[in-house]
């Protein structure tokens, strides 16, 4: 059993990450008050990075403000201007969201800026506890394809061009790590994710692994949360040891019409009781919904069901891109 469990977390983590690093420069800001990162130098043969993704959580806070800030000497700091791009406004400026971000205990934003330094700054937050910030940073808008090895051989000529796709995100959409226990019903994890993200045909993935579920009683249902549908995916009476799951959430031909796709979900269970998947069709489809993507859509993972004890879940990442 212990070699199928690793064998099938091998295998979910490869499918995640196989494809290759989607970004060309990466930082990570951890703060506990309000506070300025230090400078991260932006001028190496590696970089310059010309487009930027900024995604902060919180615990504890019932608001922080973050802003991006770009630096010519690592000595003056400017913000990056809260105007959005257009063909009459060029950088620096937002491509979506604000600078500051939006306050609150979570948000993203991202930017076109240049500067030879970058840092995130938290200038204010509210009560007490911890967050993270975690920025991305592409060379292009988009991020750079692997290096080759071998020499640069003779152009081809010129084919038809083909039909226009939907333009890849940039980056992770959210990430969470480390977050603090869940006991009782609640929600574990959530993400506003912003108006438009999804074209009529495009779709996000939200994977995760919820490391431990303690001792209680009552049916544990864990629920996927879009907009304002409520889709459970697993039961799991009393206690337990795991839950791996990843879904892929499309847009149906509309940006008001989603299917749910159950690409991954498992469930190592400590007792006598059976953990149910639940919801399963043909195709793996879990359920349709009909949520409005052109506003703000919450993205989520709560847990219900839980009566007559306070079962804890311990929640160990998760991801949306």
């Amino acid at each position: 059993m212990k070699c199928f469990r690793l064998l099938l977390f091998l295998c979910f983590v490869t499918g995640v990450y196989a494809q290759g690093t989607p970004y060309d420069c990466f930082n990570v800001y951890t703060f506990t008050g309000s506070g300025a990162q230090a400078a991260q130098a932006n001028s190496s043969s590696q970089s310059p990075c010309v487009a930027w993704r900024v995604t902060y959580t919180t615990t504890g806070f019932s608001s922080a403000t973050v802003k991006f800030q770009t630096s010519p000497d690592n000595s003056s700091w400017s913000d990056v201007t809260n105007s959005i791009c257009s063909s009459s406004v060029q950088p620096p400026c937002v491509t979506d969201g604000s600078n500051p971000l939006a306050a609150g205990v979570m948000g993203s934003s991202s930017f076109r800026a240049y500067g030879k330094w970058v840092r995130v700054n938290v200038t204010s937050v509210t009560g007490s506890g911890s967050g993270q910030v975690v920025t991305y940073g592409y060379k292009g808008t988009s991020a750079s394809a692997g290096a080759g090895g071998g020499s640069e051989g003779p152009a081809g000529p010129t084919g038809p061009q083909g039909p226009a796709g939907t333009p890849a995100p940039s980056g992770y959409l959210n990430l969470q790590t480390e977050l603090a226990n869940v006991s009782g019903n609640g929600t574990i994890f959530s993400y506003t994710m912003p108006a438009n993200t999804l074209s009529a045909t495009g779709c996000i993935t939200v994977a995760s692994q919820i490391k431990t579920v303690s001792a209680g009683s009552g049916t544990i249902v864990f629920n996927l949360v879009f907009g304002s549908t409520v889709t459970a995916f697993l039961s799991q009476p009393g206690a337990g040891t795991g839950v791996l799951s990843k879904f892929m959430i499309c847009n149906a031909g509309a940006t008001n019409s989603q299917k749910v796709i159950t690409d991954t979900s498992a469930s190592q269970n400590n007792n006598s009781g059976t953990s149910t998947l639940l919801g399963w069709g043909s195709n793996a489809v879990l359920t349709s919904m009909a949520e409005d993507t052109t506003v703000d859509t919450t993205v989520a993972f709560t847990v219900s069901g839980v009566s007559g004890g306070s079962n804890s879940v311990f929640p160990t990442w998760w991801i949306v891109y």
